[in-house]
């Protein structure tokens, strides 16, 4: 009721659906708010609604709905909002699927044992959620402009020992939840491959490579692990390539990579 605009004829729905629920709102997005920046972008629309409504306590402080959606939703091992905005109406779409419990336990945990602000939070819960991120996906997810922008959200939580990533030196460092927190949080989920470390990757590619000679990089990925991201395997085949333990023949699609004897 506070955003909507009142120019254009039409109503608020709340559409729950068994997997979801979807909030329409008539109109458009105020000038200058869009569904990539509205995580960052404040701006009023109608500001004697919005100063009632706080008065009388039926409303956060301008701006801070979407940030404590967000932290609610991954605190709870749920997906972020989704924002949708067509020609006449603006949809957020809330998923009610957990997608990890356990999640809720590192958070909840977190939330309890460290002074965190909101952004480290929401960081926090977004790598947990996806076990493991690179920081031009963060960006990605954050909507933020660039990696000075998200060292606000994530460098606190490097600081305090609660995330820890990758040597590497660009957007391509990954960075994961620090497995001492996820013991002392008891977290009980299923070991998953998409924290493997890069010499392990290589370990296995060598094996694969002396059992069946020549393979192509999809060969590798179906029998090393699936739950490997693709660039992490490409990125030591041609680390190995480098080294001079293995060859490529071939180009683009027909690249097929040979163990050098």
């Amino acid at each position: 009721m506070a955003h909507r605009p009142y120019t254009v004829r039409g109503d608020v729905f709340i559409n729950i659906h068994p997997d979801y629920i979807d909030v329409v709102n008539p109109g458009r997005l105020p000038l200058g708010v869009t569904p990539e920046n509205i995580l960052h972008t404040t701006k009023k629309r109608n500001e004697h609604f919005a100063a009632l409504f706080y008065a009388l306590h039926m409303m956060e402080r301008e701006g801070s709905g979407y940030d404590m959606m967000y932290e609610t939703l991954l605190a709870n091992g749920k997906a972020v909002p989704e924002v949708t905005e067509g020609e006449d109406f603006v949809s957020v779409r809330i998923h009610r699927r957990i997608i990890s419990e356990e999640v809720i336990k590192v958070m909840q945990y977190a939330d309890k044992q460290y002074n965190m602000k909101q952004k480290q939070l929401i960081c926090l819960g977004l790598i947990a959620l996806h076990e493991s991120l690179t920081a031009s996906r963060l960006i990605s997810l954050l909507n933020l402009r660039d990696a000075n922008a998200l060292r606000a959200w994530l460098h606190p939580l490097i600081d305090k020992e609660l995330v820890i990533g990758t040597e590497e030196r660009s957007k391509a460092k990954e960075y994961r939840v620090n497995p001492q927190l996820l013991k002392d949080s008891q977290y009980r989920g299923k070991t998953s491959l998409k924290r493997i470390e890069d010499y392990r990757i290589k370990e296995l590619i060598l094996e694969d490579l002396k059992i069946y000679k020549s393979v192509t990089m999809g060969d590798v990925e179906k029998r090393i692990g699936e739950e490997i991201p693709s660039r992490k395997i490409w990125k030591q085949l041609h680390v190995l390539i480098n080294e001079g333990k293995v060859c490529k023949t071939g180009a683009n699609r027909w690249s097929r990579y040979v163990l050098i004897e």
